[in-house]
């Protein structure tokens, strides 16, 4: 036999070449000349089909199937991915089971409709879901009862989905002067080396009114993130009904915002309102979650002495609150820094491991 030969009659005794590397470690295997993955992979199949389990039987039957259809190795592995998907024991040996006893063809098949058996999908809950993207649209995702969700797709056209959804916003389902649209609290932020690019269009200052109307100039240059996450340009923003209470903050470009000295371990309305204006979503690099979702981070955490005050103050996401480092002069054996943020010149800012 030529070598291609032998290497298809070899790869054919599947289950044998397992029971082969009985015994044997992946540094034994890589030093007769197998990859480190080809090492790990026999090693791992041989402790499941022959080593110590109180499935037995199973264990038996699924031996005797793989050989008497001649599974090669890919084949088993094959197997081998699906059955780790089970969450029980018993039940991955049960599906070893069926699956050595399965033409190859059909393995995948067989395999996927039995872990839906074994798994089956959690009853879907009424949600609504957001889906920031930092350039680009956002998407909305609501899952609810089939009537109303089919009475919403039968009063967006198709053709001009976010057209009749501003409809519906501004006038509700049929009802001219009615409006579903929230109003809105507006929270301006104005630092002051933008002022002036706020109080007028570019390049409008020896222009009037009347000339800027009929050259067609508004404020599309204007650009502003509501607390919320949002983002509109002045000329949107003016178009929108407004609640009679907006705020405005002037942030220092150096400094930060105005300090608020509290003795709770939570931010008041007031320290939110003022976080907010500084910085619109989580601080931390890449994170879109709005303010509004966000918890008040303690740069020096609270448990080391640090105050509730809006420069030791920061907007971050449960998730990274969660892995900001809060300690890095205490480290534990099992820690793994992620980075952390800190205020640096009166801005917010994330730093890499190793650099604080």
């Amino acid at each position: 036999m030529n070598i291609l030969e032998n290497y298809i009659a070899a790869v054919r005794q599947g289950i044998d070449l397992v029971e082969a590397a009985v015994g044997a470690s992946e540094e034994d295997l890589c030093a007769r000349g197998l990859s480190h993955t080809s090492a790990r992979e026999l090693v791992q199949l041989a402790d499941v089909y022959f080593g110590s389990t109180p499935f037995t039987r199973r264990q038996r039957d699924a031996i005797a199937s793989a050989r008497l259809l001649e599974h090669d190795l890919a084949t088993i592995l094959t197997i081998e991915k699906f059955a780790r998907r089970a969450k029980k024991t018993a039940h991955a040996w049960a599906l070893r089971e069926e699956l050595c006893h399965t033409d190859p063809r059909n393995i995948p098949r067989i395999a996927r409709k039995r872990l839906r058996e074994l798994q089956p999908r959690k009853p879907l809950q009424q949600s609504v879901r957001v889906t920031r993207r930092a350039s680009g649209p956002w998407s909305l995702t609501l899952t609810g009862p089939s009537s109303i969700i089919a009475d919403l797709q039968g009063v967006i056209d198709p053709e001009a989905p976010m057209r009749s959804v501003e409809a519906l916003l501004h006038r509700g389902a049929g009802a001219a002067t009615s409006s579903l649209r929230p109003a809105l609290t507006p929270h301006v932020i104005i630092t002051l080396n933008q002022l002036d690019q706020l109080l007028r269009p570019a390049d409008s200052s020896n222009r009037t009114h009347a000339e800027d109307t009929q050259a067609g100039v508004d404020n599309e240059e204007i650009l502003l993130r509501l607390t919320n996450g949002a983002t509109m340009t002045g000329a949107e923003f003016v178009r929108r009904k407004l609640t009679d209470y907006g705020f405005v903050t002037v942030v220092h470009p150096e400094l930060g915002p105005v300090n608020l000295y509290r003795l709770s371990r939570t931010a008041s309305w007031k320290q939110r309102t003022m976080l907010g204006a500084e910085n619109q979503t989580c601080v931390w690099p890449g994170c879109n979650r709005p303010v509004d979702e966000c918890e008040m981070h303690h740069i020096k955490a609270w448990k080391n002495g640090g105050l509730t005050n809006v420069d030791n103050l920061a907007p971050l996401c449960p998730y990274h609150n969660g892995v900001n480092d809060d300690d890095p002069c205490n480290p534990t054996p099992t820690s793994r820094p992620r980075g952390r943020v800190d205020r640096i010149n009166g801005t917010v800012v994330w730093r890499p491991p190793g650099e604080y």
